[in-house]
């Protein structure tokens, strides 16, 4: 099993659903190896169309320091900003 950057269990605890991905039981974070199919590049206006945040929408961020994509979900406290700059920087994907 792969291992998350600054992880200092590894993934031996992790719950293995698939191949391609691994629920961490630290972060309860999914985190795949490779893109699942299905997915596109975000554009602001997935999340974020006439300056209102979409809630619920679920997106896949690829990691700066590693080679995997993490699974979140759009929520009032998600980081917005932070989130615009994964997808200006073509890091950030939906279900097509």
């Amino acid at each position: 099993m792969a291992k998350c950057v600054d992880c200092k269990n590894g993934c031996e605890a992790a719950i293995k659903d698939i191949e391609n991905a691994w629920r961490c039981p630290i972060s309860g974070i999914w985190v795949y190896r490779q893109l699942p199919e299905g997915m596109r590049l975000t554009v602001r206006d997935d999340i974020n169309p006439k300056g209102r945040r979409i809630i619920g929408v679920k997106y896949l961020l690829k990691a700066y320091l590693s080679d995997n994509y993490e699974a979140y979900t759009l929520n009032d406290y998600t980081d917005l900003p932070n989130l615009i700059r994964f997808i200006d920087d073509k890091k950030c994907w939906v279900k097509k």
